[in-house]
């Protein structure tokens, strides 16, 4: 069986204290912990309207269970580095399926963070549409055979009663 992934202790510290601000809202607070050399990507505006538009579309916080950990060199937009990816698998009360990555460097005074990407899984949305387009496409062909067949019993008829009068 696969082990549970897992980060250092002051790695895992900085991602739940950030997580937690990130849970009750206080995005500013949680742009404080980003380290200030990345914050040169996003100013704290924006960061705060990009992840409060994010975070507030699904929902409140229910659940949060580190996915995996995985070092890396490059992320996104940030500078090639060391990088530890820390993922996790979040549930919202309005989406079931979201992936919270939280990029972390390590520094002489200990683990900085780095960038916070949020995504949600839209597969589930997306197959309720497409379920729902096929059942009205369903139905629409349901629909056009019934008419279809009546209009052909309703021609028959019609037919049957010209021959008859041409035979009397």
């Amino acid at each position: 069986m696969a082990e549970e992934p897992s980060l250092p202790e002051a790695a895992d510290e900085l991602c739940q204290s950030f997580l937690e601000l990130m849970d009750q809202h206080q995005y500013t607070q949680a742009y404080e912990l980003i380290a200030p050399q990345f914050r040169q990507t996003e100013t704290q505006p924006q960061w705060r309207d990009r992840v409060s538009s994010e975070r507030e579309s699904v929902g409140e916080f229910k659940s949060r269970r580190l996915a995996k950990v995985e070092k890396a060199d490059a992320f996104a937009n940030l500078p090639e580095g060391d990088y530890l990816l820390a993922v996790y698998e979040t549930t919202f009360t309005g989406q079931a399926e979201t992936r919270e990555t939280v990029v972390l460097t390590s520094a002489e005074d200990g683990y900085k963070l780095a960038a916070y990407e949020f995504s949600r899984n839209v597969w589930p949305e997306a197959l309720r549409i497409i379920g729902n387009g096929l059942f009205v496409v369903f139905f629409i062909m349901i629909l056009l055979a019934a008419v279809t067949w009546a209009m052909g019993k309703f021609i028959q008829k019609i037919e049957n009663s010209k021959k008859e009068e041409n035979g009397s």
